[in-house]
C-alpha cells in the first residue's frame, strides 16, 4: 500500500502516463479525428518528455517508444507551451490549494522541466509555441487565441473572427 503519491517510482508514473494516453487515443482522439473534428488536449507527448524525461531524467528513447507505441503514432500539429517563471509558477499552484505529486516536486525538478520545453520548442518550432503566462488569465487566453487562430487560418485557409 502507498503512504502517498511520491511513493510512485518513476518508471511507474511513465507507464501510468502511456497507458491512459494509449486509452485516451483510442477512446476519444482517434474517434473524433476520424469524424473530422479538430481536437484540443491538455497534455500530450511533448509533456511527457519535459515531464519524465528532462524533469525525471528518465531515457528519451524509452519515452520515444512508449509515446509511439501509446499513440499509435499520432502526433500532435501544435503544442501551446504555457511558460512562466519555476517559482511564479509553484507559487500560483499553492495558492489553488491541493497539488499533486508533480506539482510537489522540487524546484530544480521544475527548472529541468523547464530547460525541456526550451529545447523542444527550439528543436520543433514549426509545432511548438510558447505562451508567456506571466500575465492575467484573460491576456494569456488573449496570446492562446491569435495563435489558434493563426494556425487555423494556415491549415484551412479560412478567415476566423473573434
Amino acid at each position: 500500500p502507498y503512504q502517498t503519491t511520491h511513493d510512485i517510482h518513476d518508471r511507474t508514473e511513465l507507464l501510468i502516463y502511456a497507458a491512459d494516453r494509449a486509452q485516451h487515443v483510442h477512446e476519444c482522439l482517434q474517434p473524433h479525428l476520424e469524424q473530422g473534428h479538430i481536437v484540443l488536449c491538455d497534455r500530450y507527448t511533448d509533456s511527457t518528455i519535459a515531464y519524465q524525461g528532462y524533469g525525471r531524467g528518465l531515457d528519451r528513447g524509452l519515452i520515444d517508444q512508449l509515446n509511439a507505441i501509446a499513440t499509435d503514432g499520432l502526433q500532435s500539429d501544435l503544442t501551446l507551451w504555457l511558460d512562466l517563471d519555476v517559482e511564479v509558477g509553484l507559487s500560483r499552484t499553492q495558492k489553488r490549494g491541493v497539488a499533486d505529486r508533480i506539482e510537489q516536486s522540487d524546484l530544480d525538478f521544475h527548472r529541468r522541466v523547464q530547460q525541456g520545453f526550451q529545447e523542444l520548442a527550439q528543436t520543433y518550432p514549426q509545432r511548438i509555441v510558447r505562451i508567456d503566462a506571466s500575465g492575467t488569465p484573460d491576456e494569456v487566453a488573449e496570446q492562446i487565441e491569435e495563435v489558434v487562430r493563426d494556425r487555423l487560418q494556415q491549415w484551412f485557409c479560412q478567415s476566423f473572427s473573434h
